[in-house]
């Protein structure tokens, strides 16, 4: 079913606070590039911007439009970032195939709801992928194969499946998906920008050697602007303890997120994953910090939610932490 985005109001309320957050970072941007002669194109940060310009205002619609709509923009981004991937490690065509084929049955089984066939999945797939060699013959290189299969699925289409699966899967889903989503793009920015202007000591110099202990800080920083800037849309039960999970989760999950790409590319001698992001290099790219920030924030999610349901004195304590809230 599509519906009409704008005839919700939590969409203008979205909309301006994404507006506002863009407009700050685009004067950080200007800001940064002062003195520096150089286009659009050469500017790291400039050049995320734009690609946010477009991107954001998609999703975002998206998000509002109805499942269908969702479903569309969650499987051309998965596509294309299972692309980057197979062409990036080198997945043979049966292997490749078995990928995406696979990968959007996960995200028809989220359609349907079939949360127990989405546990499943990651077993299911190993399997499949292990018979390729047995009925092809072909044992050279199979258990990098197999293993570059899985770890593909594992980390790609996972996790955006899990973003379908957290829309429907509870009544503020929605919601969720909105505050994560400005969270981690601050995050991004904020590690971007802070680490490029403190520098300092490498957070992983064998990993990644750009990224900083100060950028980490500026994910933190950025993390924590996010939530704040949405958090007036948050359910009215979610607590103190959930927003600061919610920012020690996408902070976490974003850096991780980061640094699990930049190993893979380390391991296979590329700078970026693709071009179809001017400046930005591909969906893998840009949406690495999404792949393990979402998961990680809805985890601690369900957490908080379970620890303020037992016993009665921790749900009495979380009810208080609620009200406080919305004071």
């Amino acid at each position: 079913m599509v519906t009409n985005p704008f005839g919700t109001p939590l969409f203008a309320a979205t909309l301006w606070r994404l507006a506002l957050a863009f407009s700050v970072l685009l004067i950080l941007a200007i800001w940064h590039e002062r003195g520096q002669r150089r286009g659009i194109r050469e500017s790291i940060p400039l050049a995320k911007l734009a690609s946010t310009a477009w991107a954001a205002p998609v999703l975002l619609v998206s998000l509002f439009g109805g499942f269908i709509m969702l479903l569309a923009a969650i499987s051309l981004t998965m596509l294309q970032a299972l692309r980057e991937y197979i062409t990036l490690v080198g997945l043979g065509r049966e292997y490749g195939g078995l990928l995406i084929v696979y990968s959007l049955a996960g995200a028809a089984a989220a359609v349907s709801r079939l949360w127990l066939v989405l546990l499943m999945l990651p077993l299911g797939l190993f399997l499949l992928a292990t018979l390729v060699p047995i009925l092809t013959s072909r044992v050279a290189n199979a258990h990098r194969q197999v293993s570059g299969t899985v770890f593909g699925y594992l980390y790609i289409a996972a996790p955006l499946t899990f973003i379908l699966f957290a829309r429907e899967a509870d009544r503020w889903g929605l919601r969720f998906l909105i505050i994560v989503g400005t969270a981690t793009a601050l995050a991004d920015a904020g590690g971007l920008f802070v680490g490029s202007w403190l520098r300092g000591p490498k957070l992983a110099p064998k990993v990644s050697p750009a990224k900083t202990w100060s950028g980490a800080l500026g994910t933190l920083a950025g993390a924590l602007a996010g939530v704040s800037l949405q958090w007036p849309i948050a359910p009215h039960d979610w607590s103190v303890p959930v927003f600061t999970l919610l920012v020690l989760a996408v902070t976490i999950g974003a850096i991780w997120g980061d640094l699990t790409e930049s190993f893979i590319k380390r391991d296979f001698g590329v700078k970026d994953t693709g071009t179809i992001l001017s400046g930005s290099g591909g969906v893998l790219d840009r949406f690495d910090s999404v792949f393990l920030a979402f998961p990680a924030a809805f985890a601690v999610v369900l957490l908080a939610h379970r620890l303020c349901s037992h016993p009665a004195e921790s749900r009495l304590h979380c009810k208080e932490q609620a009200q406080s809230t919305t004071h």
